[in-house]
């Protein structure tokens, strides 16, 4: 049926039913009788009363009515007829229409995207989809004169795959899904953007294997705007089970996207799933699919130098026993050093410091341990982490921190920062002895286990966070604070009394030497080369002045 036609049925059943349709409402006894049921104020708008015929024909009358006033041309007529339809389901009573009898697919569309679109001002809900499906409404798509479908054509799911609020609500795409996935058409629009894509995107399994068993979809559809396929997309949003469902049917593990980037490259930027790699791995071994571990994207950076970016040391192990080549390793540097991770923690949870400084600290305890060097500049990049991020103790609150480990000793005791030692008999450790009972390891895996996220400690959680950064890299800001202290004093005392003052010093103290020595080298090293082009210098700088000017009487 076409929009016309449909839009003339729905006035001649106004006509004939409008005088019926006003004796219609039946009022409770004891209440004042409304208004008329439909009034055009003067803004524009379609007012329809909260009161209801039981008979659900009675409101499919005034939504049909509603349908022949809007001009599906004019913008503000439309938000207007969407705003009256919204009103009219949240009071209506009785059977739910068909909507194929009332509006064409390119309408439904419409009406569809914009519940999507309201959802995030509606706590997340989308009430006039939800209606829809309670009348088992399903598109039907459109199709040739051959009976084929016309999948090219936007619809209100690739419209969602453009708004961010939806990573946050999954289940909202899922449930679109129920309209659109008959037969697993997998609709594309003229970006490349398919039905698969968000399906990936979002953790549609159900739809996703959908495409595959209905239709001969094909794995590897290219969006065009970005250069992803739906893999890219199932791993960048962590949805693991999604990219294994995509790898049985055939992806490709290698391709890279419009930044140079290959579904390895997105698992150890865009994912903080430390265990995902190995998972990957082994299923590409399984399909006789070889990873390219050193590819490099479009700014020169591998998978290795990601995985170190982000903080994901088992990632760095397995891609070091993959064969990732350490020799021509170039650590991150502080352009996209720890950028993803901050920006994915930073904002949702408090215990980010913590994970920020156990992960770096870890990436490069691995990297050592598998006869990488660190140099200096590496190991400042660390340290310069956590005086960016306000990761040091400082003398204000030592006070607090005693108060509050008594206030919760009973879940501080309670919380197992390894096999042996609680939280509570952490925090009391001399640093000596922390250095000798905990590892990098085992604060790692302590701030990966989210146990501070889940416990009750409230305001003693900050305080609690900040001793453990200081705790756990307490070794390594005094083991490169040495030598910089050492050569900003120009080696005047024994290694010995330089260890002892470093040995009393916090963090921030030694930063602030490492600051202080690291621009003093700097300057010596410009001084130097200043040195050495005026001695290579023919002329010497009395010489190379510009003469007087005469003066003449």
């Amino acid at each position: 049926m076409s929009a016309s036609d449909e839009e003339s049925d729905a006035v001649h059943v106004i006509e004939s039913d409008e005088d019926d349709q006003n004796n219609d409402v039946e009022m409770d006894e004891g209440d004042e009788e409304d208004e008329d049921d439909e009034e055009d104020d003067d803004d524009g708008y379609i007012r329809i009363s909260g009161h209801m015929n039981k008979d659900g024909q009675a409101n499919q009358n005034k939504l049909m009515k509603l349908r022949a006033k809007v001009d599906w041309e004019d913008e503000v007529a439309r938000m207007k007829f969407f705003s009256s339809f919204r009103h009219l389901i949240d009071h209506w009573v009785g059977s739910v229409p068909d909507f194929r009898n009332i509006f064409s697919a390119v309408e439904m569309d419409w009406i569809l995207a914009q519940d999507m679109k309201n959802a995030d001002k509606n706590d997340g809900r989308t009430p006039i989809i939800d209606f829809v499906q309670m009348s088992g409404y399903k598109d039907e798509g459109d199709y040739d004169d051959d009976n084929e479908p016309l999948l090219r054509r936007t619809t209100p799911l690739h419209q969602a795959a453009r708004v961010n609020f939806f990573s946050e609500l999954p289940e909202l795409v899922d449930n679109l899904f129920r309209t659109y996935i008959l037969w697993g058409e997998n609709y594309v629009d003229e970006t490349g953007l398919t039905h698969l894509h968000v399906a990936a995107k979002y953790g549609c399994s159900d739809a996703v294997e959908g495409f595959f068993m209905f239709s001969s979809g094909h794995p590897d559809c290219v969006w065009r705007e970005t250069g992803e396929t739906p893999l890219h997309l199932a791993l960048a949003s962590g949805h693991k089970y999604i990219a294994l469902q995509l790898l049985s049917h055939g992806a490709d593990p290698c391709l890279p996207n419009l930044k140079g980037m290959t579904p390895l490259h997105i698992i150890c930027e865009e994912n903080d799933d430390d265990e995902m790699a190995e998972t990957f791995f082994k299923d590409c071994d399984r399909k006789l699919k070889t990873l390219l571990v050193d590819a490099k994207d479009n700014l020169d950076r591998t998978p290795l130098q990601l995985a170190v970016a982000n903080f994901l040391p088992n990632t760095v192990e397995v891609l070091l026993d993959r064969g990732a080549d350490l020799s021509s390793f170039v650590f991150p540097n502080e352009s996209y050093f720890g950028d993803k991770f901050v920006a994915r923690y930073v904002k949702s949870e408090r215990e980010f410091k913590f994970k920020l400084a156990a992960g770096a600290l870890a990436v490069a305890e691995r990297l050592e341990k598998r006869e990488y060097e660190l140099d200096r500049s590496d190991a400042l990049l660390i340290m310069k982490l956590f005086d960016k991020h306000e990761m040091f103790k400082t003398s204000a609150n030592l006070e607090i921190e005693v108060e509050n480990i008594e206030a919760f000793a009973t879940e501080a005791k309670r919380l197992m920062i390894n096999s042996s030692l609680s939280l509570y008999d952490a925090i009391k450790l001399r640093p000596e002895q922390a250095e000798q009972q905990i590892t990098i390891a085992d604060y790692f895996n302590f701030a990966k286990s989210k146990s501070l996220k889940r416990s009750p400690l409230r305001e003693s959680r900050e305080p609690c966070i900040i001793h453990l950064c200081e705790m756990l890299s307490r070794k390594f800001f005094r083991r490169w604070t040495l030598d910089l202290f050492s050569e900003l004093t120009r080696h005047e005392l024994p290694s010995e009394c330089y260890e002892m003052i470093v040995k009393q010093l916090l963090n921030r103290d030694l930063w602030n030497i490492c600051l202080a020595a690291t621009e003093k080298n700097q300057k010596d090293k410009k001084d130097v080369q200043l040195n050495e082009r005026e001695r290579h210098n023919p002329r010497s700088r009395r010489d190379r002045k510009a003469p007087k000017r005469l003066e003449y009487f």
